[in-house]
């Protein structure tokens, strides 16, 4: 799976930076979210206060879940070795208990600069050049621009029917 930037891939890698093939979404998706939520009311709320519950859980913790717990030791082999696993994920080097206090205090910090600084900060302020040139010195294949370039799509809302039934007529199942 070569290209003009990384020649000689024969496959796709299964795991590391060299995975990363993908850009995240998140931060535009929270903008496009707070456009949305724009229209229905006429006091939103400041783009710094949208954070602060996330800011909290990453200083103070949160309680593992029984599937965070889950996946981590499932994926414990994998993931060791990657860098920031350990200090991120792991408790004593080892995956972490269900109910085990989990902290993301690197994240705290990234939340509140997003709040201050702009959601779009993520990908084409000092953030994005971070993550950028996190990802380069890893070896990645994604470099600045895709993050750049990246948008949300507002998906189309979901319009759930019943089988069988129509609009004209719910009584039918």
């Amino acid at each position: 799976v070569g290209s003009s930037e990384r020649p000689g891939r024969e496959q796709v890698p299964q795991g590391g930076a060299q995975w990363a093939v993908t850009c995240p979404c998140a931060g535009s998706g929270w903008r496009k979210a707070r456009e949305v939520a724009a229209r229905w009311s006429s006091k939103p709320l400041p783009l710094a206060r949208l954070p602060e519950e996330a800011v909290v859980h990453a200083e103070h913790g949160y309680p593992v879940s029984a599937g965070q717990a889950a996946m981590i030791t499932e994926k414990f082999e994998e993931l060791k070795d990657q860098p920031g696993f350990d200090g991120q994920f792991l408790h004593g080097g080892k995956p972490p208990r269900p109910g085990a206090r989990q902290t993301l205090p690197a994240l705290a910090p990234t939340l509140r600069r997003l709040g201050l600084d702009g959601l779009d900060g993520f990908y084409r302020g000092r953030l994005g050049k971070r993550i950028a040139g996190a990802l380069a010195a890893l070896g990645a294949p994604l470099p600045l621009d895709p993050l750049r370039a990246q948008p949300a799509l507002p998906p189309r809302p979901l319009e759930p029917r019943p089988t069988g039934a129509s609009p004209a007529d719910p009584r039918k199942t």
